[in-house]
């Protein structure tokens, strides 16, 4: 019966043992949980970042649907502008055919005008070159041209150094130039004889403004002397008043004295 029943030591062994793998049991659990949550986390980033780009892809269709729905909008807008302006173009074909056609008959009736006027301008010029006052205008007509006529002959003349006209105006130059140098020459004499005289009359100014200060010189000193000798003659009559009033008073003196 002894032998048959476990030893504490064996069965605390066992319980050793049932713990131990009971610990590596539960490591490995925790080990298996933290590495389920670590995929689930994972797994929960990967869902996010889906639905993230599942948003925006939906706003980029709902971007790009509305992008389609203005361009066929546009499109639309577009084809109905195509037909106004179809319309607008027949319209203006048919205008300007219209127009065509007025012009042409507008052109024909003026075409007519201008024969009729053309025919009335040719009788009315007859008819002017038959009045006195046109034939005198074409006789200063042609008289004109004759004139302008000789003037360009006089002119070709003038280019040719050898002709009679510039020969003649030659001599008329030198002669004149004659002419022009006596007059130079007399010109400067006289102005010489001017220049002269301006300086005889500049020495005769400045010997009449050396004597009028001179005799203005003499004249002060005159009228100094003068004022000199009227203050002493005033002088002298007020010493003969007095010497007279003393002999009046001395007479007066003697008189009862006497």
């Amino acid at each position: 019966m002894v032998d048959a029943a476990p030893s504490l030591t064996e069965v605390e062994e066992q319980v050793a043992q049932q713990q131990q793998s009971q610990a590596s049991e539960i490591l490995r659990s925790k080990q298996a949980l933290s590495q389920f949550q670590a995929e689930l986390f994972e797994l929960e980033a990967e869902l996010q970042s889906v639905v993230l780009e599942t948003k925006q892809a939906e706003r980029k269709i709902a971007q790009e649907e509305d992008s389609i729905e203005n361009i066929m909008q546009q499109c639309r807008t577009l084809e109905t502008q195509n037909h106004s302006i179809y319309a607008e173009n027949i319209k203006l074909k048919l205008e300007v055919e219209t127009q065509r056609e007025d012009l042409e008959c507008t052109a024909s009736r003026n075409n007519g005008y201008r024969k009729r006027i053309a025919d009335s301008v040719n009788g009315f010029s007859v008819a002017e070159n038959k009045l006195p006052f046109m034939i005198e205008l074409n006789k200063k007509r042609a008289m004109a041209q004759l004139l302008k006529k000789q003037k360009e002959e006089m002119i070709l003349d003038l280019h040719n150094p050898n002709s009679i006209a510039v020969k003649q105006v030659q001599e008329e130059i030198l002669y004149v130039s004659d002419q022009i140098k006596a007059i130079m020459e007399c010109v400067n004499a006289k102005k010489k004889i001017y220049e002269e005289e301006l300086e005889r009359h500049s020495l005769l100014r400045k010997d009449i403004q050396v004597q009028k200060k001179r005799y203005n010189a003499i004249l002060k000193r005159l009228h100094s002397q003068l004022n000199k000798a009227r203050l002493n003659s005033r002088q002298h009559q007020w010493n003969i008043e007095e010497m007279e009033k003393k002999v009046s008073g001395l007479r007066q003196s003697l008189g009862i004295i006497q």
